[in-house]
């Protein structure tokens, strides 16, 4: 493809790929001189209890089992996570502006898909398992990935502490 697109984006892939600044740096490349690219990483910062626990389990079987047959294994969790957001993480966050809910393990991301039915939140589980791959980015890596490409007008933010979502002009 040449560089024709005015604007590129990725929501959720790049940190899957084995080389996510790879596959960052050849979405940059399709991009024309003067447009846009915005990208969405999971951070390490923050997922530390992913990269130790969940990481591990999603390498050595979750990822390795039939994926029909996981997609009904990873009820379970699932089921841990909505009655958490659903009982625990929204209501709390409704009462005094969220005073309580502010020192919840994981408050922001579990607040954030609080709102979430079920099928949203089993899909959400469903990937953390199923994925081979799964890299969680840096802040200061995911800036590196922006200098690299020489992009301007670059914005970066922590999104629900637990990942990072950039913008820049190409």
């Amino acid at each position: 493809i040449k560089k024709e697109i005015d604007y590129a984006f990725s929501v959720g892939v790049l940190h899957h790929l084995p080389d996510a600044h790879r596959g960052f740096l050849s979405l940059a490349s399709k991009v024309k001189p003067g447009g846009h690219l915005s990208a969405w990483v999971y951070g390490a910062e923050n997922n530390e209890w992913i990269t130790r626990w969940v990481s591990p389990m999603r390498e050595r079987l979750t990822s390795r089992i039939n994926p029909g047959a996981l997609l009904h294994v990873s009820k379970l969790p699932t089921a841990f996570v909505y009655l958490a957001t659903k009982l625990i993480y929204r209501p709390l966050n409704r009462v005094a502006g969220g005073a309580v809910a502010r020192h919840l393990f994981y408050n922001n991301y579990l607040m954030a898909i609080s709102g979430f039915g079920w099928k949203e939140q089993h899909t959400i589980v469903f990937d953390h398992l199923v994925a081979p791959t799964a890299h969680y980015i840096p802040r200061g890596a995911f800036e590196q990935w922006w200098r690299d490409i020489d992009a301007t007008d670059v914005s970066i933010q922590w999104h629900n502490k637990n990942s990072w979502r950039g913008f820049g002009r190409v």
